[in-house]
């Protein structure tokens, strides 16, 4: 594999959850599914940026100590038995932040994730469905402590994902995605994989049918929209373009999209585009998705020489840690 192929680390971040190797169901610890990550900030990342959970790989060729990289993980060659990466975690501790496992379609696994899931909110129509699910199925902790993961054997047509809203999101789909385990089951939940088609439909249906039914009417489907690894440049345009549309549909607040495309451009693109571009994007999409955006979206991207955003439309101004510095 050429040196290049891979983003090198800059910074490693101690983890909030060390990994819990026991209550992981042996139907997940069966599969040739698994990487090791870590919190860390790689050389493409400003010094301002948020450290980010991701896949890597280790290397021992360093007479100085094992580094790490950031890996690709996408394709089963480069996912790896339970065993292995448990034997890296164990001897690698400070560079290692735990497991992750990649669910794949072929596996009939499905993962039910749930975002900001605590402190729990009066009447929040998960709770009900994650404490029939903690009686049959391993359902566990996330790293941030925020959120639950739920695993069951069923079928899912495509991926869903509604974590914006909602908070639930349901995969795998057609792109792969990493967990971050941690293998700390919640509210006591079995350390097995239960068989449970039902209440994968009650989520479809409760959480994504309407949301489905108003992209169908708009023209605009991102029901299946999945957010990349990553961006190479000959495909920002039209990647970024696509995550805004999908983002649009899902928040109805302009100036959080905003933030979110700058954060997403600065995070995933080889080369974020240009403040100007990304501008362009959101403009048309938002135009187009919703005419009440069109008043509001030009005052959200004026830029003074203190380098702060504000938003002439209410003379509020809008501090860097809500939309981020420009480049």
């Amino acid at each position: 594999m050429a040196e290049h192929e891979y983003e090198h680390v800059s910074a490693v971040y101690a983890t909030q959850t060390k990994f819990n190797p026991d209550d992981i169901p042996d139907a997940l610890k069966e599969l040739d599914r698994w990487v090791i990550w870590s919190l860390v900030k790689t050389t493409r990342q400003k010094p301002d940026d948020k450290p980010t959970k991701r896949p890597i790989r280790l290397s021992q060729n360093n007479p100085l100590g094992p580094e790490i990289d950031i890996a690709k993980w996408s394709t089963p060659d480069r996912q790896y038995s339970f065993e292995h990466c448990l034997k890296l975690y164990n001897s690698n501790p400070d560079l290692i932040g735990g497991l992750g496992f990649i669910p794949n379609p072929d596996d009939g696994i499905v993962v039910i994730d749930y975002d900001n899931y605590f402190p729990i909110k009066p009447n929040d129509p998960r709770t009900p469905l994650v404490n029939r699910l903690t009686e049959t199925t391993f359902v566990e902790l996330s790293q941030s402590g925020n959120g639950l993961h739920a695993f069951l054997f069923g079928e899912l047509a495509q991926r869903h994902n509604d974590s914006a809203n909602s908070g639930v999101e349901l995969y795998p789909g057609k792109k792969q995605s990493f967990i971050a385990m941690t293998g700390i089951a919640y509210n006591d939940a079995p350390s097995v994989i239960n068989s449970d088609q039902e209440i994968i439909d009650e989520h479809v249906k409760l959480f994504f049918k309407k949301s489905n039914s108003k992209q169908s009417q708009s023209g605009d489907d991102f029901s299946s929209y999945e957010i990349p690894e990553h961006i190479p440049n000959g495909n920002r345009n039209n990647e970024l373009t696509r995550l805004c549309g999908w983002l649009f549909s899902q928040i109805h607040d302009v100036k959080e999209v905003a933030a979110r495309m700058f954060a997403y451009n600065q995070e995933l693109c080889e080369t974020p585009l240009s403040t100007d571009e990304l501008q362009t994007i959101i403009n048309s999409i938002g135009s187009r998705h919703n005419a009440k955006f069109k008043h509001l979206i030009d005052n959200v991207w004026h830029i003074r020489s203190t380098n702060t955003w504000y938003d002439f439309s209410d003379h509020t101004e809008l501090t860097a840690k809500t939309l981020g510095n420009p480049p």
